[in-house]
């Protein structure tokens, strides 16, 4: 743990037993002469924390340990501020501090179950495939040219898609022997998923 995250944990904790402490003043003050005693918070009824000190999670693909850094700040955050959360509202506040982007990603990742529908580990896991591996470049534009319209899909929710993908495409880049080896790859995928249907027995 970094000193700047030291700092942050230590003075929650410092907060925490302040707050304690002031709540059994008053019950002292309140019950005074009886065995009064002071009642928990309820945990369950509690909207699940904000976070507001952690930003949002933004894909950053030049940077494949940028997921890992973010998630031990937000790991170190929710604990100081919630605890004794549920598994499963920490997979509801992880999913609510992604962006729009990443959040489309990893919605698409879980389907056809709902993000909620995983345990906070099993959540993470996935995230951590789609945002921490090193990507080539030929990968990205391999994908680009791979590019559907999903079934369903609203049309500038496509156009964002392949804004995105033309983005990691680095089109300007792009040699001719480069091309070139990319539609022999796509030519030769292609010729081999046809082959495989027309001949299940040997795929």
């Amino acid at each position: 743990m970094n000193p700047t995250d030291f700092q942050s944990f230590l003075a929650a904790v410092l907060r925490e037993q302040e707050q304690r402490f002031f709540q059994l003043l008053d019950s002292l003050r309140v019950g005074h002469g009886t065995s009064a005693t002071v009642a928990p918070p309820a945990q369950g009824n509690s909207p699940p924390p904000q976070l507001s000190d952690i930003e949002s999670f933004v894909v950053d693909v030049e940077n494949p340990t940028h997921f890992n850094d973010w998630l031990r700040r937000f790991e170190i955050s929710l604990m100081c501020a919630a605890p004794k959360i549920s598994e499963k509202e920490k997979t509801m506040v992880l999913a609510t501090k992604l962006s729009t982007d990443a959040f489309t990603e990893f919605r698409n990742c879980c389907l056809p179950k709902d993000v909620t529908d995983y345990s906070y580990e099993e959540a993470v896991a996935r995230l951590r495939l789609l945002f921490s591996k090193q990507r080539s470049v030929c990968a990205d534009r391999y994908d680009y040219m791979r590019l559907t319209r999903d079934e369903g899909e609203e049309f500038m929710h496509l156009v964002n898609r392949c804004k995105a993908a033309l983005k990691r495409f680095k089109f300007e880049e792009l040699t001719k022997e480069q091309f070139d080896a990319l539609i022999l790859l796509r030519v030769e995928i292609a010729g081999r998923r046809t082959s495989a249907r027309s001949n299940p027995a040997e795929a």
